[in-house]
């Protein structure tokens, strides 16, 4: 695409290794709105699931029920749980350029062999100790019998 645009509006057609680092580094300099990120892997059902009216439409319900349910004021009952894998593929090692601020998330993998962490956390800040487990041994590591610490949440 960069070739294209140069060849259409230049005075002379580019080089064969256009767009090279030097360009690039100078065009980024000249965008600092612009940074280069190393890519991170993204499960395609995850992608798919993140548009911005899908997020919104969350709140607003999560809204509503706390509402419901009269917790909004009870930030000791509201606990979230959240997993995250650590993947066996590694990193993304792919360099890709964006805005300034945004997530590099542009690979995408079905590789569903993750080791999971599972933590818990209250809107007070009192958490439970994290539960790990791998689908190849399906045993927790570290107990996970509700014990809860006081703690600011980072």
């Amino acid at each position: 695409m960069l070739r294209e645009a140069a060849a259409e509006t230049g005075t002379r057609p580019p080089s064969d290794d256009f767009p090279n680092a030097k360009f690039v580094s100078r065009w980024l300099a000249k965008h600092p709105q612009i940074s280069i990120r190393h890519a991170q892997l993204l499960d395609v059902k995850r992608a798919e699931g993140s548009p911005l009216d899908a997020v919104a439409r969350y709140f607003n319900n999560l809204k509503s029920v706390l509402k419901k349910l009269n917790l909004t004021d009870k930030p000791e009952c509201i606990w979230n749980c959240d997993e995250t894998g650590i993947c066996p593929q590694g990193h993304g090692g792919v360099r890709v350029i964006c805005p300034e601020g945004l997530r590099a998330n542009v690979q995408r993998s079905s590789d569903r062999e993750n080791t999971s962490i599972m933590a818990c956390i209250s809107a007070s800040g009192e958490r439970m100790q994290p539960w790990t487990y791998s689908r190849a041994s399906l045993e927790s590591r570290s107990g996970w019998q509700g014990q809860t610490r006081k703690q600011n949440a980072p």
